[in-house]
């Protein structure tokens, strides 16, 4: 399939992003640029969709009253479009997880109605197309930009592994049990039950 492109002189990695996503013919697609290469997938499934608002709104519910002290309250949002954040090697590594966070004392809109601040916490929910990325190359550049703590949700093996940034890369820090209750760093006040994740799961 071939896409005319309508690209400025040396567009960055971000422009040639949205300008191929802006010339693709297929709806319900995302581009992201994950490592030095662009890539596709379909938009996520309604499951995924509905898993992301409960975490999200789970965590929001339990930090949303620290709005008021920045340095208790977290801003929350779900797939935030990370457009142009350099990371460490100065290279701008334009990101789309399925879930955002920003300590609040930390964001910040712009003139262009995003955050321009790396978040402080990610989330990505696996799936057959995305696991390998997501757990190889998207982990690397999420190191890269400093984000200090990735969530993947992992339901074939209904499972939350918590990955802390330890210098340039993750280390694990801890696996949580979709089926029974927890909570998971940086959210210790956002508790999740044994049941939260029953609709999803059980048609996995």
């Amino acid at each position: 399939m071939k896409i005319e492109l309508d690209l400025p002189e040396n567009p960055t990695p971000h422009q040639i992003m949205a300008a191929v996503a802006a010339a693709d013919p297929v709806e319900h697609r995302r581009w992201e640029v994950i490592g030095d290469t662009l890539v596709t997938q379909p938009s996520p499934i309604n499951a995924h969709g509905v898993l992301q608002n409960r975490l999200g709104g789970r965590i929001d519910a339990s930090y949303s009253q620290g709005y008021a002290d920045p340095d208790e309250g977290w801003i929350i949002v779900s797939v935030p479009d990370l457009k142009d954040i350099t990371g460490s090697d100065g290279v701008r590594r334009p990101k789309i997880p399925d879930l955002g966070g920003w300590r609040a004392a930390r964001y910040r809109v712009n003139d262009a109605g995003y955050c321009p601040i790396a978040p402080d916490w990610v989330c990505e929910v696996l799936s057959p197309a995305t696991a390998e990325r997501d757990r190889g190359p998207k982990a690397r550049d999420y190191a890269i930009l400093g984000i200090g703590w990735y969530w993947l949700v992992d339901l074939d093996r209904a499972e939350l592994e918590v990955r802390r940034l330890d210098g340039e890369g993750y280390a694990v820090h801890a696996r949580h049990d979709l089926r029974t209750g927890f909570a998971a760093d940086p959210f210790q006040q956002a508790r999740f039950e044994s049941n939260d994740f029953a609709f999803v799961l059980d048609g996995a």
